[in-house]
């Protein structure tokens, strides 16, 4: 059967970066780092009038991170213990994609004076990096400055769940829901811990919470309509898919599931008319042809299905259960000779394909 796995769209809460989920919170939610609110130590930083010191919010920031950068630097050259002007720099170091040059400067306004932004932007630095422990403690040492921080609980979640401590992660989660209670992506994420570990009615109740909160992102609709698909709710997961349709149309992902559901309820027709468009949207995925052959091999149109079990073998060619299907279909066309050699791929590839799905003339999967 095919069907995508829970997930996140790339796109999710425009402006996060959730294509990897231990940095779900980075663009956009950089903190500024002059004087910290958690810090009673009085700061260090000077700002002199005669140099443009951009702050993360200033057109020269967001329209040249060059002349910013350089900028940063004159200030720093002129006034060594300008904190804010590390801060600034880093912050642009990252935005620009250099995640080493950013941890330098957050290391450097540390040791002028902790604080727990500066902590949590330099363990975004390191997350950014793959540096999970690295990114840890930072994100540690920010909650411990600073335990209302709920971004800090939500990018040390992400870590958890990278490091395969789901109960953990989800510990994380529910002290950053506590914290703010209306950010729907720490209920996406938390929904899908609880996922993971087969907790489906918590996960489910994560989704929905996500939705009410914010119902312009695909992603919570795609994940609750899993669950209800596996649960045999066929017309709820049809319309949770079609939200996330509507939502993020240029996604192949929820037209694959709803084809699915569609194909459960019998409605073949509207379930092809899905698997068409996701194929225009993803023409190389091997699973949707052998989908869409299966499809059309049981309304009866067997030459179709042939033609899109062989593209879904000649893109994938160690793909056993299309060999399968374009077998069974040889054989319903009469062709035993083609079937055959079809089987024999398939016995080659997956012995024990055959042995759970024996050749028919009426059954492809």
């Amino acid at each position: 059967m095919l069907f995508r796995k829970p997930s996140t769209l790339p796109g999710y809460l425009e402006g996060h970066a959730v294509r990897k989920l231990w940095i779900a919170i980075l663009i956009g939610a950089m903190a500024g780092c002059g004087k910290s609110a958690d810090s009673n130590a009085e700061t260090t930083a000077e700002t002199p009038a005669d140099v443009d010191e951009p702050g993360l919010t200033s057109p020269g920031l967001l329209t040249s991170p060059d002349k910013a950068i350089h900028n940063c630097t004159l200030a720093i050259e002129k006034h060594p213990k300008n904190i804010e002007a590390y801060c600034d720099r880093g912050d642009l170091y990252f935005r620009v994609g250099q995640f080493d040059k950013a941890i330098a400067d957050y290391t450097k306004a540390l040791q002028l004076q902790p604080g727990a932004k500066i902590y949590y932007n330099r363990g975004v630095a390191h997350s950014a990096k793959n540096e999970l422990d690295f990114a840890f403690a930072d994100y540690n040492k920010a909650i411990q400055l600073d335990p209302r921080d709920a971004a800090a609980y939500f990018n040390r979640a992400m870590v958890l769940q990278q490091r395969g401590e789901a109960a953990e992660a989800i510990k994380d989660l529910s002290e950053a829901i506590k914290i703010e209670p209306a950010d729907a992506l720490s209920f996406l994420h938390r929904g899908l811990t609880y996922l993971g570990l087969e907790l489906i009615d918590l996960a489910e109740n994560d989704f929905t919470s996500a939705i009410q909160l914010d119902p312009t992102h695909a992603d919570p609709f795609i994940n609750r309509g899993f669950i209800r698909f596996n649960r045999g709710q066929f017309e709820a997961a049809v319309a949770d898919f079609s939200a996330a349709i509507r939502l993020a149309p240029e996604h192949a992902q929820p037209r694959m599931n709803r084809a699915i559901c569609l194909e459960q309820l019998g409605k073949l027709d509207a379930a092809l008319q899905d698997l068409d468009e996701a194929l225009r949207l993803e023409p190389e995925n091997a699973l949707l042809f052998n989908k869409r052959g299966t499809l059309r091999a049981a309304k009866g149109d067997t030459r179709s299905a042939v033609n899109d079990f062989t593209k879904a073998v000649d893109l994938q060619p160690e793909f056993a259960p299309a060999f399968r299907n374009r077998g069974n279909a040889y054989l319903k066309m009469g062709d035993n000779a083609r079937a055959q050699q079809d089987f024999e791929t398939v016995g080659k590839l997956d012995p024990t394909e055959l042995e759970k799905n024996p050749p028919t003339t009426n059954r492809s999967e």
